[in-house]
């Protein structure tokens, strides 16, 4: 109201969007927040049984609902022996080479550069960039899941299997 009567006062200009910034803070609050009933820890979500573990591995398992004491205890030894972790149980590979990024990454690099490449040899008139983008940043994601035999679980993220 104030800002509709002065609306060259600089004062009346900054409250009105610290107000609006406040509204539309408890808006977002409002949106996004869950009943407490309906609230559940992330821990409850994580299903242990699912985790198929082959029989010939003979490192550190998760017994029961509950890791416990022997079990990481086991994994510290096997940690000191230079054993590996099963590859359900070590789901933070180490190291930059074992990840995706840095490959999608070179990947994009490269479509960037035949995307340019592309432009050049057709003389300014270039397809669209996602043309070279995405098969060069798919197809390395696509390629090292295959070699790595991680395809199945790429594809099927967030699924039950």
């Amino acid at each position: 109201m104030v800002k509709k009567i002065c609306p060259n006062e600089p004062d009346a200009t900054k409250k009105l969007k610290e107000c609006e910034k406040a509204v539309m803070k408890l808006k977002f609050e409002e949106a996004i927040v869950v009943p407490e009933s309906e609230r559940r820890s992330i821990v409850d979500s994580i299903d242990f049984h699912s985790i198929e573990v082959e029989p010939q591995y003979n490192g550190a398992r998760i017994g029961g609902d509950v890791v416990t004491l022997n079990c990481v205890k086991k994994m510290m030894d096997d940690f000191r022996n230079q054993k590996f972790l099963h590859k359900w149980y070590d789901k933070a590979k180490k190291g930059v080479l074992n990840g995706y990024f840095l490959w999608s990454t070179i990947g994009y690099g490269s479509g960037v550069f035949f995307t340019y490449l592309g432009l050049y040899l057709m003389n300014g008139h270039g397809q669209p960039a996602l043309l070279y983008l995405v098969p060069c940043t798919l197809g390395v994601s696509v390629i090292l899941g295959l070699v790595r035999g991680e395809l199945k679980d790429l594809w099927n993220y967030g699924t039950d299997d």
